[in-house]
């Protein structure tokens, strides 16, 4: 099935795709924008198209089957779910769908914009078109994905709309899954949250040398800010803390935390230990992630295969970073089998003092111009 009328707007998003990429990961105006607003029409008209559909029940033993990729930015999660992405039984949501402190308080039409949006590129970068190229192989995926997430939606209104969708891109993908998986940085400090949407959900939490994660921030941020080293410090330190605290609480049944530098240097290994933990049938899938490395770095974006090129970064944070890496994260991290020495408490102190007067900065800031904008007039 495909939207004959609607392939000169996919070719022209093909097109802005590739221009994308080449600034990766900056956002290079006017190429994203322009992007964004063709992708937002193609989900307007995907919506348009599927007017009317019937209410249908999704496949509850599918929706209710999650398993929740955790962990901090740059931590090795995009990895993780690209290798369960690859296995037959596996419905993956690709992206970040930041659902439990985003989507899920946004109404369905805005919902179905951010899931085109990442089923069309789910990384920024190559490969593109999750659910295929309707305009050169003539069956409409993301037509299907919107029919199934609408009807599926009407069924029960009240339904969470994550499983909805993963359920979606199940049928979409015309793979007979028997479990999805989701990952957003962060959710290991939501995960009573997840259970309570979800009770059955599973959870693989993949951790990293805070050393090296930060480094890869450091990296990051030179083309596009994702966070400050002080906040990452003091974040990391909660998510490493949470990373043994949630495998205690709920056992190796229900959670298990990954190393990423096992990940990459043994890969069947710990992904044995994945599949072991999720009921999977073996595949050698499961050691082929089938998207680019996501990589700050062009030369560490490799496809197809698992690289251990960053394994090994962070030993030459320079003396500031790593005193402040090591103010917070040092405990939490050698709990985890990481070798860092302790901290100095007056670094963190410094660090705590300096974020708080930044906070405070940014509230003063947008205080200001909050005020300093012209009261609205209604007509």
């Amino acid at each position: 099935m495909t939207s004959a009328d609607l392939a000169p707007l996919y070719r022209r998003i093909d097109e802005l795709l590739e221009l994308r990429a080449r600034d990766f990961p900056r956002r290079v105006e006017p190429t994203f924008g322009l992007l964004q607003a063709a992708i937002r029409e193609l989900a307007t008209s995907l919506r348009e198209r599927a007017s009317g559909v019937t209410p249908e029940e999704p496949p509850a033993a599918l929706v209710s089957a999650p398993v929740f990729v955790l962990g901090y930015y740059r931590s090795g999660t995009t990895l993780m779910l690209n290798l369960l992405q690859g296995h037959p039984d596996v419905a993956a949501l690709p992206g970040e769908s930041r659902h439990f402190n985003v989507l899920r308080h946004l109404p369905l039409d805005e919902v179905h914009d951010a899931w085109i949006r990442r089923l069309v590129s789910p990384d920024g970068q190559p490969p593109f078109w999750a659910l295929g190229r309707p305009w050169e192989d003539g069956d409409d995926g993301y037509a299907r994905f919107t029919r199934r997430l609408l009807a599926y939606a009407a069924a029960d209104p009240d339904d969470d709309l994550l499983g909805i969708a993963a359920a979606a891109l199940a049928d979409a993908q015309g793979r007979p899954a028997r479990l999805w998986a989701e990952k957003t940085p962060r959710n290991e400090l939501l995960v009573d949250d997840i259970l309570s949407v979800y009770p059955k959900a599973r959870f693989v939490h993949v951790v990293r040398d805070p050393r090296a994660t930060v480094a890869s921030i450091r990296a990051w941020n030179r083309s596009r800010f994702l966070v400050s080293v002080p906040a990452a410090a003091v974040e990391l330190r909660d998510s490493l803390a949470a990373a043994r605290e949630n495998a205690e609480r709920l056992g190796d049944a229900r959670y298990l935390v990954v190393r990423y530098e096992d990940l990459v240097a043994d890969p069947e290994t710990e992904m044995r230990r994945v599949a072991s933990l999720l009921d999977l049938p073996w595949s050698d899938a499961l050691v082929a992630p089938t998207t680019t490395a996501n990589s700050s770095s062009p030369e560490r974006r490799v496809q197809g295969r698992i690289h251990d090129l960053s394994a090994r970064s962070g030993a030459d944070l320079p003396a500031p970073v790593d005193a402040v890496v090591r103010a917070f994260a040092a405990t939490p991290a050698a709990a985890l089998g990481y070798e860092l020495r302790a901290g100095s408490r007056t670094v963190a102190s410094a660090v705590r003092t300096y974020l708080r007067i930044t906070f405070r900065a940014k509230r003063a800031l947008a205080r200001a111009r909050a005020s300093a904008r012209p009261p609205s007039r209604s007509t």
